[in-house]
């Protein structure tokens, strides 16, 4: 659909003292990306304002609209449902997707970017929005400029300075928009006594449109079990009913009138009979307990380790501030270095008597961690703290030797607060840094080797140094052509030699290692591959929705992130599917795959399905795990039963309701499963007495 530019500033006096989000900034100076969202969402025929917008995205609650100040990126279509939100890449440390921007704007979706608006060090963000593409360059909606620039504006003209537009953007936010469907004239409604009712198990409730259309306009949201009198012929209504596809025009109990799915309605009796009794709900599980705070410090001193750093010695007065500080966030919903007072951080410290090195008109000796997540484990923050430089220096520091860790829970997220300091009495005496050895670098007459064929589809990575945990540059197709950075000496003793590495140049300008043992000097003599066999895929979980599945760079819950994957993406699997097949919707296993825009990486295999094959043969399912030989019992705490879920989550569909004292075949190590036995959190793979095979909350089982 159309999109329409239009043209707002963050500096707009109507609101740039306004408050962001949960956080102590403003729109004046903080607001780039509500201003820019507020632009996309107008230009789909919306009328908002970055006042409105932000007091929207607010409305849905802390962690939901805003962590903080900063926004949830995914929340923007639960305010504004033309809009879907499709995916966020990051390109902080290498080229921008300019192909999937590009694609974007040609099917008319703009995307909202963050840029690197300055030649300063470091990165210098600042969000705009992106709606069509002129030569090399792209014409932008810049929120900063007041007055606002009501005419075409260029990306790099503006803030490339001599740099393309790939190496400018360093996020990208992909949604999908449609501007309203023009209502279209209705006969006068046909007075019937023919009703329907809304499906009672639909939670959530069942919108009035005022289209029969998903793209018109909600007008009311019906309850589960609500009865709705029909205002069309009944003859054709009675035929609609339950039918996909077909919509119902009805009134509400409150003369609201407009159309409904008739897939999500059942015929009812004029007067509605009186609603059943609510069965009595699943036991609630105990309020989740906030970790350890020493596991924080714990996690961090094990990073430092790593690093050839010695541990953080704990300090209780440390400890005793930022628990302080992690409940006031918590109690507040703020997340913020301020305290309720607006004190800082160095300031809290020297009230409660730490005596603190270092120059205190610049803060002394001393840097604070914070942040807040949805159920969020000390080594999930150190992993988050681990993306942007300011936060890892704060835990990898050489200038600071103690440390102290606060931790509180507010609903489902968990706040984390890290002080790092250091005392007046151990100052140390800063040593000069070695000279870093300088990198070999190209000479005319370089030899030209190629990628081994025996690589296969997989290609074979280019590392930014010679080791296999160095951060991958670029992925390199089998036979590809490189330059050796290095001269014809050095190629010839390092060719196919065990752990020998090579630094190169590919065809794209990307420097970096390979391993010379996946090397040759000549493709001459070498045959083509033989076709490989057809690659299995599989199906991101579509129950996953708009905030997806986790691309993870490890096999592992605390790998760093690649991209979120949406619910229904398709991916590529690559491994051996003998070896892969056994790993779907088993916990804990990981599958190595390849989405369609290239990303490759590790997803839970615990979340994905094998795709269909083409024409009618149905897909090999997973083998099914052996029994161990280990019964356990339904606890009779579970009062009305337990239910059995599809997958390790309350989240996860229902399979079955299990009975008190039903006994359940363990499905897995009879070890494994035993250690979780009564411990919250925890599930189990288990199938019934009459074949039915989930997961169950291993806090309501006993043996």
């Amino acid at each position: 659909m159309a999109f329409t530019p239009n043209y707002l500033s963050q500096q707009d006096p109507q609101w740039k003292n306004v408050k962001l989000g949960f956080g102590n900034v403003t729109l004046g100076t903080d607001g780039c990306a509500v201003t820019a969202l507020t632009m996309l969402v107008n230009g789909y025929s919306y009328n908002e304002t970055p006042k409105t917008l932000n007091q929207k995205l607010k409305d849905l609650g802390s962690g939901n609209g805003f962590i903080g100040p900063l926004v949830v990126w995914g929340a923007l279509p639960l305010a504004f449902p033309r809009l879907t939100y499709r995916n966020l890449i990051l390109s902080r440390d290498h080229d921008a997707p300019i192909a999937e921007i590009d694609a974007a704007i040609a099917r008319g979706q703009p995307v909202v970017v963050e840029t690197d608006r300055s030649l300063a060090s470091g990165l210098q963000n600042h969000w705009v929005v992106l709606y069509a593409k002129q030569g090399d360059d792209y014409l932008m909606l810049d929120p900063w400029p007041y007055p606002p620039d009501n005419k075409d504006t260029l990306l790099t003209v503006r803030y490339g300075f001599g740099r393309p537009a790939k190496k400018v953007i360093t996020a990208t936010v992909f949604y999908d928009g449609q501007t309203p469907t023009p209502p279209v004239p209705q006969p006068p409604p046909v007075e019937t006594n023919l009703f329907v009712r809304v499906f009672s198990d639909l939670d959530s409730g069942l919108r009035l449109r005022s289209q029969p259309t998903t793209a018109s306009d909600t007008l009311a949201i019906e309850p589960a079990g609500t009865a709705l009198r029909v205002i069309e012929a009944e003859g054709p209504a009675r035929a609609k009913i339950g039918v996909v596809n077909q919509w119902l025009r009805v009134r509400d109990p409150q003369g609201v009138e407009g159309y409904v799915a008739a897939w999500y309605v059942e015929s009812a009796q004029p007067v509605p009979p009186a609603p059943e009794p609510e069965p009595e709900p699943e036991p609630e599980p105990p309020p989740v307990p906030a970790p350890d705070p020493q596991a924080l410090i714990e996690a961090v001193n094990s990073l430092r380790v790593s690093k050839g750093l010695p541990p953080y010695k704990s300090s209780d007065i440390l400890n005793g501030i930022a628990a302080r500080h992690a409940a006031y966030m918590a109690s507040s919903g703020q997340i913020s270095h301020l305290d309720a007072a607006g004190k800082r951080p160095f300031q809290r410290a020297l009230d409660a008597g730490y005596a603190l090195a270092g120059d205190l008109n610049q803060g002394g000796f001393m840097s604070e961690n914070i942040v807040a997540g949805v159920e969020l484990s000390p080594q999930e923050a150190v992993t988050q703290w681990l993306a942007d430089d300011p936060h890892t220096n704060t835990m990898l520091s050489d200038n600071y030797t103690e440390a102290g860790a606060g931790i509180a829970v507010a609903g489902n997220l968990t706040y984390y607060c890290l002080d790092a300091a250091l005392p007046k009495t151990t100052v140390p005496t800063p040593e000069p840094e070695p000279e870093p050895e300088p990198e070999p670098q190209p000479e005319p007459g370089k030899p030209k080797v190629y990628v081994s064929p025996s690589v296969g589809s997989g290609g074979l990575a280019m590392r930014k140094e010679a080791s296999e945990t160095a951060r991958e540059i670029a992925r390199l197709s089998a036979r590809a052509e490189l330059t050796s950075l290095e001269g014809a000496d050095s190629v010839q003793k390092k060719i196919g030699v065990n752990g020998k590495w090579l630094m190169v140049r590919d065809a794209r300008g990307n420097s970096g290692y390979v391993p010379a043992w996946l090397l040759v000097l000549s493709l001459d003599g070498v045959p083509e591959p033989e076709p490989e066999p057809a690659q299995m895929t599989v199906i991101v979980f579509p129950s996953l929705g708009s905030g997806g599945l986790r691309m993870r760079a490890q096999p592992s819950l605390g790998g760093s992130l690649v991209t979120i994957l949406p619910g229904g993406s398709e991916l590529t699997v690559l491994e051996d599917p003998s070896t892969a097949r056994p790993k779907l919707g088993v916990t804990n296993q990981w599958l190595n795959v390849r989405d369609r825009q290239g990303h490759t990486g590790y997803v839970a295999a615990w979340f994905v399905s094998e795709a269909p094959s083409g024409g009618d043969t149905p897909p090999v399912p997973p083998p099914q795990p052996e029994p161990s030989g280990l019964t356990i019992y339904v606890s009779p705490l579970a009062g009305n039963g337990l239910r059995l879920r599809s997958g390790p989550s309350t989240s996860s569909s229902t399979v079955k309701t299990l009975p008190a004292n039903a006994p359940l075949t363990v499905l897995e190590p009879a070890a494994q499963a035993e250690a979780k036995i009564g411990a919250f959190n925890q599930w189990i793979n288990v199938k019934d007495a009459a074949g039915a095979v989930g997961y169950v909350a291993a806090w309501y089982v006993n043996k």
